[in-house]
């Protein structure tokens, strides 16, 4: 126990931490964004009926469906904190003093603007999720048909505002998800120059997946598309 905690205390030990929880919000993101993308094969229906499969399932299937909510919600509320934890800690030790050259694993462009940007992602993701969770816990308490209604109309007309804001929370979802998937791997000590490169791609692909398709709904209703 006590090899645990000084394990899980030290840098090391919450940067796997950090990996650990960020792959475990990979896989709930892909289940979510099959979700989400049935609105396009079938409309209202299709988006309805995916609430009505997790609600009644929930019901016959998962009778710890209230437990597993506040688990998920936990595993958000830890991961945030703890990449906010680090952020921080890291600025602080690195004090006023700035890398003259930059590090060797960031060198590509687009891998390092992703890394200086996770504290203000994760920021905005967090401020997204507190919003889109009131816009879903009636939904899912018993009104599951009307999803489809619910989510047009959060989005569009006098809330049109959070249209921009789902739209860009979801956009530095795939960002945070780019750069934190190889930060995850490294951490769990797989920093090898022959995959690193091919990890960093997928990496990269599943940003780019969860950023545009999970943008493209509030887009698409404000558009008129989906309506």
């Amino acid at each position: 126990m006590n090899w645990a905690l000084k394990t899980f205390a030290s840098s090391v030990g919450q940067k796997f931490l950090v990996g650990l929880t960020g792959l475990l919000l990979i896989g709930f993101l892909i289940v979510h964004l099959v979700g989400n993308l049935t609105i396009y094969l079938d409309g209202a229906h299709g988006i309805s009926h995916w609430a009505e499969f997790l609600h009644y399932a929930a019901d016959g299937i998962l009778p710890l469906l209230i437990p597993m909510e506040i688990g998920l919600i936990g595993l958000f509320a830890f991961h945030i904190g703890m990449v906010i934890r680090l952020t921080l800690v890291n600025r602080a030790a690195r004090g006023t003093i700035r890398y003259k050259v930059t590090s060797t694993k960031n060198k590509n462009f687009l891998t390092n603007s992703a890394s200086k940007f996770m504290l203000i992602s994760g920021l905005i993701i967090a401020v997204f999720l507190v919003v889109h969770l009131l816009d879903v816990f009636t939904v899912f308490k018993g009104h599951e048909h009307e999803l489809h209604e619910t989510l047009v109309d959060n989005l569009s007309g006098k809330n049109s505002w959070k249209a921009g804001l789902y739209t860009i929370g979801t956009l530095m979802v795939g960002v945070h998800v780019f750069h934190g998937f190889q930060s995850a791997i490294r951490s769990f000590g797989f920093n090898n120059g022959k995959y690193m490169p091919a990890l960093t791609q997928l990496g990269m692909i599943m940003g780019i997946i969860f950023g545009l398709a999970f943008a493209s709904i509030p887009m698409l209703i404000v558009l008129g598309v989906v309506n």
